[in-house]
């Protein structure tokens, strides 16, 4: 036989059988839940809301953060990243054991009351407080300390909570009365702002960048005050200007050195030439000579020497240079001429006196010589000169040396002055945002008063009665349906034969129920 099937027929069969256990359900339960609910202690919550924006904090690093280092670029965290960063700050166990000894754990864990007047009474110990109290004696609980009971409390009923794609952080905080509530979260609020601002801000950086500055003061005004000795000693104000004029002195005096080198070369090869030319010239001149004084021996020679040429031209025009006769007639002419000579030579009379030109070459010599050594004592002073202005420049080099060392550490210790100074000024800016609290995060919704009870919430509690009293009544009645039809062969039956059943075993005594099922097993 088919295994029978469970429908909705049956289901809605199930609840019109149960109807009134069902009405029952749907009445006492959502009852009894509103008599917990309005027996139930009151919770009252207050609420904050924080403004994240963009601050210093995002844009600026710690003064002390650039010490002895380039430039460096700050980045700052996603706009999710830092308002979740704050978010997690705020849970704080530390922040909490503030809170707790601002308002007072006795407030917090309901041990005490605030009046009207701002006193705080003390409550009466309940039913429950008696319990712990046993159970804290046989030792099932723990004894803990009333301050750490009331943190404990505390991070159980704080919520802190990012609002999705925004900028604003919220606080809530519950508890058994409004005005707790809204103390708590004013107090949460203030002592996380207090301690952002300790947090993006280095604890004694002013301190310290002032004590550097003003030591790098000292020892930039050392410096100068050296230079400026040096200075002073050497008499070297600018030592680029007084190289210049060394520079300048030395090209000088060696340009014109080389110029009188060269007059000095010139005049003394002048000088050797006017010697050597005094030397070749005689002293003493002939200034007077006559020629021809009278001699008739001499005469008569002479026309015997024209007699011969003419013989000599006239034998040319007949015979040839190598004749005999021609030959003879030219050794005459030549012995003629030599005697003719020789007496003319004795015919000459002359007077001899001071040579001019040898007179003019020793005056102009007498005057170069001086000259020669005016430009030989020009060459020495300049050559002496130009070691002075060398050795000037040597000495010079080491002062340079020395006022360029004394320049690179003013140089130096001016560029870490500075660094400290600016970060020094930037401490000082965060020190005195720091004094006013000043930072990125304000309070866009103080700590509210609520009066109206955020729990027990009567309307939810209300529907939720509803639908756990509807859940048991039908789920049991559809639940007993459903056994009844899996172990019914009643049912069984009329599915099968579609035949309504006059009968059953079902209105059988239990005790011939089962006989019956017996026999039916063996049969």
């Amino acid at each position: 036989m088919p295994q029978p099937v469970f429908t909705l027929d049956d289901a809605i069969r199930g609840i019109l059988k149960r109807k009134f256990f069902v009405l029952s359900c749907l009445i006492v339960i959502p009852t009894l839940v509103m008599v917990v609910t309005l027996l139930s202690p009151k919770q009252y919550k207050s609420k904050a809301k924080l403004f994240v924006r963009l601050g210093p904090e995002n844009t600026l690093l710690d003064s002390t953060a650039t010490i002895g280092q380039g430039p460096v670029v700050s980045t700052p965290l996603s706009r999710e990243a830092e308002i979740k960063s704050i978010s997690e700050m705020i849970i704080n166990r530390s922040l909490y054991e503030e809170v707790v000894d601002e308002v007072g754990p006795e407030l917090i864990l309901k041990k005490k009351i605030q009046t009207e007047d701002g006193t705080n009474e003390d409550v009466e110990p309940g039913m429950i407080d008696h319990l712990m109290a046993a159970l804290i004696q046989v030792g099932i609980v723990n004894d803990l300390p009333m301050r750490e009971k009331a943190i404990i409390k505390m991070q159980k009923n704080i919520a802190v909570e990012a609002v999705e794609k925004s900028n604003v952080v919220v606080i809530e905080y519950e508890s058994h009365d409004p005005e707790l509530s809204q103390k708590v979260v004013d107090s949460v609020t203030r002592k996380y702002l207090e301690r952002h601002v300790q947090l993006h801000r280095s604890q004694g950086a002013y301190t310290f960048l002032n004590e550097q500055t003003e030591r790098l003061k000292k020892e930039l005004e050392a410096n100068e005050q050296r230079i400026e000795d040096l200075k002073k000693e050497s008499g070297v104000i600018d030592t680029d200007a007084y190289r210049l004029v060394l520079v300048n002195r030395l090209a000088k005096i060696s340009d014109e050195k080389i110029e009188v080198d060269a007059q000095y070369e010139a005049m003394t090869k002048e000088v050797e030439r006017l010697e050597e030319l005094k030397s070749q010239t005689k002293k003493d001149v002939i200034t007077e000579e006559t020629i021809g004084v009278g001699n008739e021996g001499v005469d008569g020679m002479r026309q015997d020497l024209y007699r011969l040429e003419l013989q000599r031209e006239d034998l040319l025009a007949r015979f040839d240079r190598s004749h005999n006769r021609v030959k003879a007639i030219e050794q005459q002419i030549a012995s003629a001429k030599k005697i003719m000579e020789k007496a003319e030579a004795d015919r000459k009379e002359s007077r001899r006196g001071p040579n001019q030109v040898y007179q003019k070459i020793e005056i102009e010599l007498n005057a170069k010589i001086p000259q020669l050594y005016s430009l030989e004592a020009k060459s020495k002073a300049y050559a002496e000169q130009i070691r002075s202005i060398e050795k000037e420049q040597t000495e010079f080099a080491e002062l340079e040396t020395t006022f360029g060392r004394l320049k690179r550490q003013i140089n130096l210790d001016d560029a870490k002055y500075q660094n400290y100074a600016n970060n020094r000024e930037q401490a000082n800016i965060d020190a005195k945002l720091g004094e006013d609290n000043l930072s990125n995060i304000s309070i866009a919704d103080s700590a509210s008063l609520e009066l109206k009870p955020s729990k027990p919430n009567k309307l939810m509690n209300l529907a939720l009665g509803l639908v756990f009293g509807a859940f048991i009544g039908f789920g049991f009645a559809v639940y007993r349906e459903y056994k009844a039809v899996i172990t019914s062969r009643t049912s069984l039956v009329e599915r099968e034969t579609d035949l309504p059943v006059v009968g059953s075993m079902e209105s059988v005594p239990p005790r011939l129920r089962i006989e019956e099922e017996l026999v039916v097993a063996n049969e």
